[in-house]
């Protein structure tokens, strides 16, 4: 009896920690907002109208995963290079977020904000099939081919300012 009691506790356990790492979905009323760093160099962020005051590190990524939204809404943003960089780059300007969805954009040089086109259904749910997921983030304007190695080396093609989420199903 103590066994099982202990086998229930500690598969409980186990399956909080799982949990931590399960996709999350914008549900109806809420978006998600990621913002991509592409700099070697911190940036402070403020977006008022969704009371956000951060600093993204370099080449760091942020998910704001729970954000009120009927419709579509739009955020004034502000953003400025950390002045350690020794450059004084500043942004204002508006983001929009959209009901049960996920808006992604990237922060290019010099210091601006570039929506991303993001390919690839359901980027967050995990594969129904088990297979692996690649994400690739783009920030260059020319296309490029990646080729993967593998059995039969398939071939992505990667389009400006893209993410890009593909089963590897090798």
């Amino acid at each position: 009896g103590i066994l099982a009691a202990l086998a229930f506790l500690i598969s409980g356990f186990l399956e909080l920690q799982i949990g931590k790492d399960k996709a999350i979905v914008p549900d109806a009323g809420e978006a998600q907002l990621r913002l991509y760093n592409t700099f070697n160099c911190p940036i402070h962020l403020e977006l008022p109208d969704a009371q956000i005051n951060h600093t993204l590190s370099a080449f760091e990524t942020i998910e704001f995963l729970h954000l009120p939204v009927t419709d579509k809404k739009m955020l004034n943003i502000d953003a400025f290079l950390d002045k350690s960089c020794g450059n004084s780059s500043t942004f204002k300007g508006i983001l929009e977020i959209r009901n049960h969805q996920i808006s992604s954009y990237m922060f290019t040089s010099p210091l601006s904000l570039q929506t991303l086109n993001v390919t690839g259904s359901a980027e967050v749910q995990k594969s129904s099939q088990g297979f692996p997921k690649l994400k690739i983030l783009y920030s260059l304007k020319e296309s490029l081919e990646v080729q993967l190695k593998g059995p039969t080396n398939p071939t992505i093609q990667v389009n400006n300012h893209q993410s890009l989420v593909t089963e590897i199903k090798e």
